[in-house]
């Protein structure tokens, strides 16, 4: 299991032209190999940049940045179409960033809080939780159970969690079963 996702991450290797080259296999060879090295290299800050672990960064920055281009381009693009569209430009692009905002705000969270319960659950070295966490991923868990069900269920579990590794394992059980309680 992976502890860090990487989502949206667009790197992009510059082309090598070779013109009129004599050389052998071997020197091409290398010399492909130091430009896509020297290439990748400059696009790792993308990668690690999305990385989920710190909330996706670079996501959070693209969405605002689609908000904040909406919200300045869409007025003036209303404004030359007519006077009058003005105010209805001001209100969609408004709402625009409003969305991209709330959106790179509450995906930055949730890509944050999947890494955190990822890290929490692959350090207590329960196979169960484990298996059960990558079902959820799947989406064969529960499809729609209603938000009532799933509190109620949160609450069970953070009771039940507990009880169960210390029945399991003493009282080291309880230690590692609050950490996957809370999870």
């Amino acid at each position: 299991m992976a502890l860090a996702d990487v989502e949206g991450a667009r790197i992009h290797l510059k082309e090598l032209s070779i013109m009129h080259q004599m050389a052998s296999w071997e020197s091409i060879q290398e010399i492909l190999i130091r430009h896509y090295t020297r290439q990748f290299l400059h696009e790792m800050y993308k990668v690690f940049g999305s990385a989920g672990v710190i909330g996706n960064p670079m996501g959070f920055a693209r969405s605002l940045g689609v908000g904040i281009r909406d919200f300045l381009a869409v007025p003036a693009k209303s404004f030359l179409k007519s006077p009058t569209g003005l105010i209805t430009g001001m209100a969609q692009g408004t709402a625009s960033l409003l969305s991209n905002t709330v959106y790179a705000l509450s995906d930055a969270a949730t890509q944050f809080s999947k890494a955190a319960h990822k890290g929490i659950v692959a350090f207590t070295f329960d196979d169960q939780a484990v298996a059960r966490m990558k079902k959820q991923l799947k989406g064969e868990a529960s499809q729609s159970k209603g938000i009532i069900n799933e509190v109620f269920e949160g609450l069970t579990g953070l009771l039940q969690s507990p009880i169960k590794e210390a029945e399991k394992h003493g009282l080291p059980g309880i230690f590692s079963g609050t950490p996957l309680a809370v999870s």
